[in-house]
């Protein structure tokens, strides 16, 4: 059997006819199972050859492609390619500093919270902390009321909260602090304090503190003449202090 030369170049050519977008042939390393097919070979010839992973007869050994000779495949660039490249080229590269995407971060959020409404804010803090407390989340729940208490229109709805909670935990200093700061703080309507200014009596008469409960109570007797008990409990305080 004679075995007959194939031209690989003239073969890519061919096929590209039928595949215009048909891949340049891939590189092929030499292995060790290819020595003996290389055998007889000059010492200078090229150990890496293009070959094509298509089935055809074996080329035999013997015979070298001339490769310095054999015509270049035409490269199929893709379109747009060279228009990114040239793009590329000329968009200038900035230096990049350590920690300055953080900085920049850091400031957008600072920005934010300079341009947000504070009573907004204040409003989310005290639904999280209502939700916080429904899931027995008691100090993250105080987080949340304390940091709405510093809006001053929600300074008060957070102080209440917060001793309520105190209060309810038996943390009886904490909390009778916290109706304090309630009572302290400006609403539209003065009757919405009249429940706190009770309970705050209530906490310091628990506490032993008598002298401050009577005072509390006074001034809530002032605003209203009959608020719940708070005379018959003024009535008893005083008559502790009397010794009676």
């Amino acid at each position: 059997m004679v075995e007959e030369e194939v031209d690989l170049t003239q073969l890519l050519e061919e096929l590209k006819q039928w595949d215009p977008v048909l891949p340049e042939p891939r590189v092929r390393q030499r292995t060790e199972g290819a020595e003996d097919s290389l055998a007889g070979l000059p010492l200078d010839y090229p150990t890496v050859a293009p070959t094509l992973d298509l089935p055809a007869d074996p080329v035999s050994s013997d015979v070298a492609p001339d490769t310095a000779s054999a015509p270049q495949a035409d490269v199929v660039e893709a379109p747009g390619l060279r228009e990114e490249a040239a793009l590329a080229e000329e968009l200038p590269v900035q230096p990049v500093t350590p920690g300055a995407g953080s900085q920049e971060l850091d400031a957008v959020f600072a920005d934010m919270q300079r341009h947000s409404d504070g009573y907004a804010v204040a409003e989310q803090q005290l639904a999280a902390g209502r939700v916080f407390l429904a899931a027995g989340l008691a100090s993250e729940a105080a987080r949340a009321f304390e940091r709405a208490s510093v809006e001053p229109r929600s300074r008060f709805a957070g102080a209440l909260a917060l001793a309520e909670l105190h209060k309810s935990r038996g943390q009886l200093l904490e909390a009778v602090s916290w109706y304090e700061h309630a009572t302290a703080a400006a609403v539209p309507d003065a009757a919405v304090k009249r429940p706190v200014l009770y309970d705050l009596a209530e906490s310091l008469e628990a506490l032993g503190e008598t002298d401050r409960a009577v005072g509390v109570l006074l001034d809530l007797l002032s605003q209203v003449e009959d608020y719940r008990d708070a005379r018959a409990r003024l009535d008893r305080l005083l008559r502790v202090d009397a010794g009676g």
